[in-house]
């Protein structure tokens, strides 16, 4: 379901911005510009919300944008009073969602207060950033998944060993495998922060240490580097400002990440690793939030002892559910297990600093948990309307007819897949899957969820559907196998079957693609009318003297 558009400015407009300075320190303009039921909407809330409404569209702020955007605010808050009032507070998912959001806040809050308020810029760190956007770098890089793992790549490069016959030796990738881990050339901000750094600081022929990035570790040798030659003043005047910007991101990004790494030293952790591989093994073929699959181990058992305190194996999987869905799915080998059970002795050290510190007892992390918890409730009411829309057949009908040469079907092409987990059982299974036994090898192999009951059929599906397969697949003749071929540490063996031609699309064909289209705008009708009939049962009062003399920050600033 699309999620409207006010939902998105007030989540960009609250918690992160408490921390950072966008929002005032509490107790500044109590003043109102209106009141829904006895709760006001601040002139603090909305000066922020409008703010950062006008920065998102480009607009102008003008008088009737002033009350429509209001407006706006005012049907929030009513659709909340309406949810809160029908018990949505005592739900477990209210509860949930309250946990994650106070978590959230207070490790925003604490790298706010221990990590960034030290950050400087200075002019000499823009005129850097400056050069390296006019430096293109050629680099090569060993991987690997963990910290001894690259220890031994690096010091066997420093015993005399070729990069490139460790390249073959350790990539599966067979690209990188043959031209010795070449990343060809890559130029400012096109890699993952701590491989730029590192990278750039090298010089033409040097190998770093191994660097820790997002997805483990890598040795790196800069084989080349393009400076262009001619360097305006001018232009660095012109990209000062955005240059400042991107400095404070940049070592926000790598001050957390120093601060998780000496976190991790300093909580020492001391993992049960016959528990861990015993969980492990569990978990292979489920995802970590399916705890009920998870059999045969004490969840009592304790995982890690850290910072005074143990974790035990249930406690390990309450603490999962707040890592995001793709984090939870993503657990698949040890080593990302391990990085998961990292993150979440990280989390929990952080959390309990923050705790200490009485970030918790702050105005702005009071307000901005009551301005996040009003947007998860709004988001709850607008599904809830959205799960009673229903568009009238003939209006449905009206649109494609009015607009029937925009609804076409692209070509498509009819695929089997069989999913495997390593690259081994992968050229096992290419080695003796026919055309004719394809299906009854994917019921058999494919890791893939109901591969079982569809014999891995795919169905006909279009070429923005296949991602980095697409030109692989539709450059195939039907009857074709392809692969295997690595998608997300994993590897898909490929069955290439009919095809159908781009096409005009019948009414029953676009259907689905009409209502996606026409369902954003029948439900800002909806919320509309919805919040017109709470006017009813809730008072709405609004002023208008305070609306129309309100000064945003910039007006204030000049």
């Amino acid at each position: 379901m699309r999620k409207p558009a006010i939902i998105v400015v007030l989540i960009a407009a609250a918690a992160s911005a408490a921390w950072l300075g966008i929002i005032r320190p509490a107790g500044d303009d109590p003043v109102a510009v209106a009141d829904v039921d006895g709760v006001p909407i601040t002139v603090d809330r909305y000066r922020t919300e409008y703010a950062q409404y006008l920065l998102e569209t480009g607009l102008e702020d003008t008088p009737m944008r002033r009350r429509d955007f209001l407006e706006r605010l005012i049907s929030v808050d009513l659709l909340v009073r309406e949810q809160n009032d029908n018990g949505v507070a005592s739900s477990p998912e209210y509860e949930f969602s309250r946990d994650r959001v106070i978590r959230k806040l207070l490790i925003e809050g604490y790298l706010a207060r221990a990590v960034y308020d030290s950050i400087a810029v200075r002019e000499q760190d823009l005129r850097q950033l400056f050069l390296r956007t006019k430096t293109t770098l050629k680099a090569s890089h060993l991987y690997a998944p963990t910290l001894d793992a690259a220890a031994t790549l690096h010091e066997r490069l420093q015993r005399g060993e070729r990069f490139e016959d460790l390249a073959r030796e350790h990539f599966e990738d067979p690209a990188l495998a043959e031209n010795g881990g070449s990343l060809g050339y890559f130029g400012f901000d096109e890699m993952d922060p701590a491989f730029e750094e590192a990278a750039y600081a090298l010089e033409v022929g040097e190998i770093s240490p191994p660097v820790r990035t997002a997805q483990g570790y890598s040795v790196i040798r800069l084989d080349d580097r393009l400076v262009k030659p001619v360097i305006s003043e001018t232009e660095f005047a012109e990209r000062k400002a955005n240059l400042s910007r991107y400095v404070v991101v940049r070592r926000r990004q790598l001050a957390k990440k120093a601060t998780y790494d000496a976190l991790l030293e300093e909580i020492a952790p001391r993992i049960d690793e016959p528990v861990l591989a015993a969980l492990f093994e569990r978990l292979v073929g489920t995802t970590i939030d399916r705890r009920e699959q998870v059999t045969n181990i004490e969840m009592n058992d304790v995982l890690v002892e850290l910072d005074g305190r143990t974790l035990t194996v249930g406690e390990f999987f309450d603490e999962a559910v707040f890592a995001s869905a793709e984090q939870r799915t993503m657990v698949r080998t040890p080593e990302i297990l391990d990085a998961f059970l990292e993150g979440i002795m990280i989390r929990l050290a952080i959390l309990r600093r923050a705790r200490g510190s009485g970030i918790e007892e702050a105005p702005e992390f009071k307000r901005a948990l009551e301005d996040e918890l009003r947007d998860w409730t709004y988001e709850r009411a607008w599904e809830a309307l959205a799960d009673n829309l229903e568009i009238p057949e003939d209006s449905l009908r009206s649109h494609f007819t009015t607009n029937r040469a925009e609804f076409r079907l692209p070509e498509q092409v009819f695929v089997r897949e069989i999913l495997l987990e390593s690259r081994e059982e992968a050229i096992a299974v290419r080695g003796t899957v026919t055309p004719d036994n394809f299906s009854d090898t994917a019921r058999r192999r494919s890791v893939r969820p109901r591969a079982d009951e569809r014999g891995g059929a795919l169905g006909f599906v279009a070429r923005d559907q296949l991602g980095v397969l697409a030109d692989r697949v539709f450059s195939a003749e039907s009857g074709d196998i392809l692969g295997p071929i690595e998608v997300g540490g994993r590897y898909v063996v490929l069955y290439v079957g009919e095809r159908k031609p781009e096409r005009e699309a019948e009414y029953a064909d676009a259907k689905d693609a009409i209502r996606r289209q026409l369902e954003f705008v029948w439900l800002r009708k909806a919320v509309r009318d919805h919040a017109r009939e709470l006017r009813g049962r809730y008072p709405v009062t609004i002023f208008d003297e305070t609306l129309g003399s309100l000064q945003l920050r910039q007006e204030q600033a000049s």
